[in-house]
């Protein structure tokens, strides 16, 4: 899925957008490089900069307003490497109510709390989700810890995450779950950004997984065998953007 939402960037000629799956996927060895030789791990991994402009944002959004009346649904996470999994936690976060806003994490915030730089910059899993129908609204840097402030701002009806739980998450989701709007929702799906490295790394190692193929094979190796095949998303691909 990951590979979808990256073709539509190339489709719809935004030149300001630099991002390849040859990228993403060096992104990911020089990560697992720097963890196996206990380098730090809190600087980008790009090489390059990615260049986001407010009409790149519009090119991908909704632009739409909640109605009156509307149920407001909020989701947050990080989404880096963007995959099936976070398609189908983020349509049943919809189906829950009338207007979706997800919230996407900062580098920083993930640095701090996670160890470690993620692999897509904000801008770059802000636009992968913001580009996939059932979200109507993006949260650029939302905070860790869900406040009355940030509820009321938005006047969110329900908040959602997913069924991994950790005393944090207990601490992070606090008021929601006192105000009683808080549900905990399963994806469905098996796979995850772990998964993806994961398999990115088990590939790479392969002997023969380079040999005259280049990174096409590598790519499709991935990011086609990852696919959760049993996974039937409610918004057909041509409905994403």
């Amino acid at each position: 899925m990951l590979l979808i939402i990256l073709l539509l960037l190339l489709l719809t000629n935004i030149t300001a957008i630099s991002v390849s799956l040859k990228d993403i996927i060096e992104r990911a060895l020089r990560m697992h490089s720097a963890m196996r030789n206990g380098e730090p791990l809190g600087s980008p991994w790009q090489e390059g900069i990615f260049l986001a402009t407010s009409e790149t944002f519009k090119l991908f959004g909704s632009s739409s307003k909640p109605k009156a009346g509307d149920k407001i649904v909020y989701a947050c996470g990080a989404f880096d490497l963007f995959n099936v999994g976070h398609l189908a936690f983020l349509e049943r976060a919809k189906s829950l109510g009338d207007y979706l806003i997800v919230g996407v994490y900062s580098d920083e915030e993930i640095i701090q709390t996670e160890g470690y730089h993620p692999i897509m910059s904000l801008y770059e899993r802000a636009l992968c989700a913001f580009a996939y129908k059932p979200v109507d609204e993006i949260l650029l840097g939302a905070p860790k810890f869900i406040e009355e402030e940030l509820l009321e701002r938005f006047k969110i009806d329900i908040v959602v995450r997913g069924i991994a739980t950790s005393s944090f998450d207990q601490e992070r989701f606090a008021v929601p779950k006192k105000r009683g709007i808080l549900r905990i929702i399963d994806s469905g799906s098996s796979v995850t950004t772990e998964t993806i490295l994961e398999r990115i790394i088990e590939t790479r190692s392969s002997p023969d997984s380079m040999k005259n193929e280049g990174t096409s094979r590598l790519c499709n190796d991935v990011f086609y065998n990852e696919m959760d095949i049993t996974y039937n998303p409610q918004y057909p691909v041509e409905q994403i953007g």
